[in-house]
């Protein structure tokens, strides 16, 4: 699944006096779920630190970027856990830089936002039964979370396996696409990546693992299992919001299908372990 940038934005790669960039064009509505401004304001926080690809030109009112392209670049594989764990270690690069950014939007706040999008345009007839059973169980859990857990700091917002670059410039993959950045939670981005990655319960615990470099507590689990369905909800949302503005809405419907599957077979695993909590 790669909601992010198959989906919403085309791409292409053109070159200037044998230098190659990469243009990037914003899909149609992409304006409704994503701030060029906080992406930009994102961007220039981010530029000495040489964790994210290099911008040249962002525009705040189209969202047209042009940006730096890395030859021969890749994204992460999943069959190589020394990359995934580089991945989660970008993350914690991230997440450990003292930047002063002041919006903050969780998961939640963006699920939330999202189903409202979905009313607004008659979407919720796209949703299938049992959505709101799992939005009333994440509102307990989103609670249960608040009340324990409280470290907020700068994310990426949308740290989708997509949104990693390995290159031959950098021992270490570059975070690209910033679109979604916020204050939130750390396990948020991981949640993102997992849930891009279409990771289950042991393969999401191994990132947390990598993320904070010992096994997790059990809390730990229940805290980013939890914030995986809430990802999957967000983007069931987007999802279902896509099938009633789209004409050709095949893809959103397979979309919506598999964020479905997701977040009832992730959720079986969050029920599980909320007896252990």
């Amino acid at each position: 699944m790669n909601p992010g940038r198959s989906a919403n934005n085309s791409n292409f790669v053109f070159v200037v006096n044998k230098e190659s960039y990469l243009y990037r064009v914003p899909g149609k509505g992409t304006d409704l779920f994503c701030s060029r401004e906080r992406e930009a304001l994102a961007y220039n926080l981010l530029k000495g630190y040489k964790i994210t690809d290099e911008v040249i030109y962002l525009s705040t009112d189209s969202g047209i970027k042009i940006s730096k392209y890395y030859e021969n670049s890749r994204i992460p594989l999943s069959e190589k856990a020394d990359e995934l764990e580089a991945c989660m270690k970008s993350l914690k690069k991230l997440h450990s830089l003292k930047l002063d950014f002041q919006y903050k939007d969780t998961l939640f706040d963006r699920m939330r936002r999202y189903n409202s999008f979905v009313k607004e345009v008659n979407g919720e007839q796209f949703y299938l039964d049992g959505f709101y059973t799992y939005w009333e169980e994440l509102k307990n859990f989103e609670k249960i979370v608040k009340e324990k857990e409280d470290m907020f700091c700068f994310t990426h917002g949308d740290a989708s396996i997509n949104n990693f670059l390995i290159t031959k410039e950098y021992a270490y993959p570059l975070l690209i696409d910033l679109e979604f950045p916020a204050v939130a939670h750390p396990f948020e981005d991981i949640a993102t990546f997992c849930v891009d990655a279409d990771y289950r319960e042991i393969n999401i615990l191994k990132m947390l693992d990598y993320y904070v470099g010992r096994k997790a507590t059990t809390f730990e689990q229940y805290h980013v299992l939890g914030l995986c369905v809430t990802g999957a909800m967000m983007w069931y949302s987007w999802a279902a919001y896509k099938c009633a503005v789209e004409k050709n809405n095949q893809q959103f419907i397979s979309f919506r299908n598999d964020y479905e599957k997701y977040i009832t077979e992730v959720g079986d695993s969050l029920r599980k372990i909320s007896q252990l909590i």
